[in-house]
């Protein structure tokens, strides 16, 4: 969402949970009110959509206006219930809304240093991904896992961006601690429609930052929803080394001990890369490309 779009949301999450207070509270007038409001401020929102979704706020707003017209004293509890039935049905963030989607204009060129890093990667991944033909031909592995390890700020992210401008594929990127609130109870089911997404391109790169997080050590971890996530990237990997659809998978992570041992083996990070501190060449490279 937009910045816009994104405050306009918050106050009507805000204003529908205030709705929800004054029904417990026996308010019925505070109740209509923050129902009323929360109508206005989601077609104001629809008035910045297109699409399923604007259609699906207009209808939403609709919903809510009819219900706070009916609302009676005694009726909350029924209320309540159509209430959360119908924001569920209308669901309004979908996967796109909370995972970054870019096209990186940029390549490996643009990186001072990491050659070892680069190098691996352009014939491990890049040029498979370039030249599908001659790959088949050699028996390589299209698409697959790679892990990018090592001390926190040594340009994993960037060395990730990178990987999809060489491609010129479309760069996604999500975030493990949206993946454990926001999508908390259903996390298994978005990662799943994120590289649903992913496959709908020819050629795609998905990128997690503090992978450990979504996949950390079973043996450590005793939580059946982080199980149930664990085995959904798992899926995920097995999914694109048996060819469903061109994705590369890159992980980055500053701790690899804490990732389940599952992840590491062969067919889903193929690719384990470590990504050191800059040496005196690559700082000197970095001074000149800064100071031009």
């Amino acid at each position: 969402m937009k910045k816009e779009e994104l405050v306009f949301y918050e106050e009507y999450r805000s204003s529908m949970e205030k709705a929800l207070k004054a029904m417990d509270d026996g308010n019925v007038k505070m109740a209509k009110y923050h129902l009323y409001r929360s109508a206005s401020i989601l077609l104001k929102l629809a008035q910045m959509s297109r699409g399923e979704r604007k259609e699906k706020r207009y209808r939403m707003a609709e919903r809510i206006v009819k219900i706070a017209d009916s609302l009676r004293m005694g009726e909350n509890a029924k209320t309540k219930v159509e209430l959360k039935f119908e924001e569920n049905r209308c669901e309004m963030r979908s996967v796109e809304d909370q995972v970054s989607f870019e096209r990186p204009n940029i390549s490996f060129d643009d990186i001072a240093g990491l050659e070892d890093a680069k190098r691996e990667i352009m014939l491990r991944s890049v040029l498979p991904l370039k030249y599908p033909e001659k790959a088949k031909k050699y028996r390589k592995t299209v698409g697959g896992g790679i892990l990018l390890y090592g001390p926190p700020g040594t340009g994993k992210t960037m060395l990730a961006k990178a990987t999809a401008g060489e491609v010129n594929a479309p760069f996604f990127s999500i975030s493990p601690s949206d993946v454990l609130s926001k999508w908390f109870g259903e996390a298994e089911k978005r990662i799943a429609e994120l590289f649903e997404k992913a496959r709908s391109y020819d050629l795609s790169v998905v990128f997690i930052d503090e992978v450990e997080s979504l996949v950390p050590s079973r043996d450590i971890v005793d939580s059946s929803p982080m199980n149930r996530v664990v085995a959904q990237i798992l899926a995920e990997l097995d999914g694109m080394r048996k060819g469903k659809g061109k994705v590369l998978f890159i992980g980055a992570t500053n701790i690899p001990w804490k990732l389940d041992p599952a992840v590491l083996r062969p067919g889903r990070f193929d690719v384990m890369i470590y990504v050191g501190l800059p040496d005196e060449r690559a700082r000197r490279r970095m001074f000149e490309m800064f100071l031009k």
